[in-house]
């Protein structure tokens, strides 16, 4: 965890089995996170309170969460918010396929690229971005306790069995309040789930996406919060 540091830069490093966060950022300015990879892992990088970063280049793959990009909860703010973010280039593949050791994280929705910083996010740049094969389903241990046994179904590329996870899968969220936040010339397809989920209202942009073959929905554009259980 980095805590209120500036001009930070983490490079080519990869990251895989972890049960928490793997890069968190609490306040901050100038931290730049490239060519990195996350896999089978629980969380992959937290952005709190932290202005000028960038996430370029990264690779995830069959993690939880990918990039979260969130307002302090319960902890001092050592900034003013989120001001000029860039996450560019990144693959998201099989993201919310985890590995049986984060069973027990079971009802909370499963996401690509999350703002979640209210009218504390400005100028938020998402662009070039590929996400694909992601799931909604949890893997079945036969525990009554996590599951309900009466909606399982077969699992691709498992030996357990499977069950819905309400809360469902998200390719990039962008939650209320944002400002000046561009979702541009990514490509969101192939996910069990909403390709690209926006409920923010002051100025975002979702332009020149493609877009296709999610299950639920494309883009879909709600006054509402997103479905999510923190």
């Amino acid at each position: 965890m980095l805590c209120n540091a500036s001009n930070i830069l983490i490079e080519t490093v990869s990251m895989t089995g972890m049960t928490g966060n793997g890069i968190s950022t609490i306040g901050g300015n100038n931290v730049t996170i490239r060519n990195c990879t996350f896999a089978d892992s629980f969380n992959s990088i937290l952005m709190v309170d932290t202005d000028n970063f960038v996430v370029d280049n990264c690779t995830f793959r069959n993690v939880r969460e990918g990039i979260t990009i969130q307002e302090p909860h319960n902890i001092p703010a050592w900034g003013t918010g989120f001001v000029n973010a860039t996450i560019s280039n990144n693959v998201f593949t099989d993201i919310g396929g985890l590995t049986n050791r984060f069973r027990h994280y079971l009802q909370r929705a499963k996401l690509g690229i999350y703002v979640n910083c209210g009218a504390n996010c400005e100028n938020i740049i998402i662009t070039n971005n590929t996400i694909s094969g992601g799931t909604n389903f949890w893997e079945y241990d036969g525990d009554p306790r996590n599951s309900d046994p009466t909606i399982l179904t077969e699992c691709q590329g498992s030996t357990l069995r499977c069950f819905p996870n309400k809360y469902g899968f998200y390719g990039i969220v962008i939650n209320e309040k944002s400002k000046g936040t561009h979702i541009v010339n990514n490509e969101v397809f192939n996910n069990n789930g909403t390709g690209i989920y926006v409920t923010g209202w002051f100025g975002v942009n979702v332009s020149g996406n493609t877009v296709y073959n999610n299950t639920y929905a494309g883009i879909q554009v709600d006054y509402t919060n997103i479905p999510y259980n923190t």
